[in-house]
């Protein structure tokens, strides 16, 4: 999936769900998430803290975890941002509040 497919994805996220890209603002596990210049990485858009916000969204966290899921994995390989994520993503993971906790915790596993 290229970078256009990536944002596209994530702006129809946005359009189904708009009251996640706030859901996670101020949890401390997503604590600069916004600072990471996400978009200088090869294949990556810039709205990936819009995703990790919707994780921590009840009505929207399986979508945001779908979405996020294919935009930073493909069959082929790992998009270059991985190594930045994983830390956001194993804090929210050890969050028991977090909605779809499990589903996150079986995609780092994977």
């Amino acid at each position: 999936m290229d970078v256009a497919a990536k944002e596209a994805a994530i702006a129809r996220f946005l359009h189904e769900y708009p009251q996640a890209a706030d859901a996670g603002r101020g949890h401390p596990a997503l604590h600069g998430c916004e600072e990471v210049r996400w978009s200088e990485f090869s294949g990556c858009p810039a709205a990936i803290p819009v995703l990790l916000y919707g994780l921590l969204d009840q009505a929207a966290a399986a979508e945001a975890q779908r979405v996020l899921t294919n935009t930073m994995f493909s069959i082929a390989e790992m998009n270059p941002a991985m190594p930045v994520v994983l830390p956001f993503l194993l804090r929210l993971a050890g969050d028991p509040q977090v909605p779809e906790r499990s589903g996150l915790l079986d995609r780092l596993v994977t």
